[in-house]
């Protein structure tokens, strides 16, 4: 069971991140979710695609998957009906996954970079992408 969740571990955000989300109201159904099994500790479960796991309990984060994490970050930023960030990712020196957007003149010329993380994993590089974009009111659910 540890191998599994290891593996997992690699392929989901962390739960920080995943509760981060959460508080900025983020409830999009996710395959994985993480669950406290005693105070402190939490592990990965299957979810399926239930929206609703313990009724409303704050014993849950979804655990976005990197594929999830995808498909919920834009390809494109926009702003009066004008592109003003394109989406790239790339891997890179120390830190494994670098996501930026990058500030465009019509969606075409890249003049400088909006916005970068970078992170050990490709997920968690996502969802602290996602997690800006939220904050920053850049998207909205």
């Amino acid at each position: 069971m540890q191998l599994i969740q290891d593996i997992l571990k690699k392929q989901v955000c962390n739960q920080e991140l995943a509760e981060r989300l959460y508080e900025l109201g983020d409830r999009t159904p996710s395959l994985f979710y993480w669950s406290q099994v005693e105070l402190g500790e939490w592990e990965i479960k299957f979810a399926g695609y239930t929206t609703e796991i313990n009724g409303e309990s704050v014993s849950y984060y979804h655990a976005y998957t990197t594929a999830e994490l995808g498909e919920m970050l834009p390809s494109y930023l926009t702003k009066y009906d004008l592109v003003i960030g394109k989406l790239l990712k790339s891997v890179s020196g120390e830190w494994e996954w670098e996501i930026s957007y990058d500030e465009c003149l019509l969606g075409v010329e890249i003049i400088d970079v909006l916005h970068r993380v970078c992170s050990k994993s490709e997920a968690d590089a996502r969802a602290e992408m996602r997690i800006y974009l939220l904050e920053n009111k850049l998207i909205t659910l």
